[in-house]
């Protein structure tokens, strides 16, 4: 996805863009993670543990797809 947070006007436009991909419980859940983390690693090892699977692909899918929201962090 290319979502970047200035572009969308609440939370619900970024839940709504990440629901092309994930479902509205897992863009909500990806969305709270977004916004409490304040660092990429943060945000990755929090989807690591939010959505365990094998070798980590799911977790890698959505960090990858959510690169562009989170890339104000550090």
């Amino acid at each position: 996805i290319n979502v970047s947070v200035e572009n969308y006007e609440s939370k619900e436009d970024v839940v709504k863009c990440l629901e092309k991909t994930l479902s509205e419980k897992d863009a909500l859940k990806v969305y709270k993670i977004v916004t409490t983390f304040k660092t990429k690693q943060g945000i990755h090892n929090n989807l690591v543990k939010t959505f365990p699977s094998k070798d980590n692909k799911k977790a890698s899918e959505i960090y990858n797809a959510i690169k562009n929201l989170i890339d104000d962090k550090k």
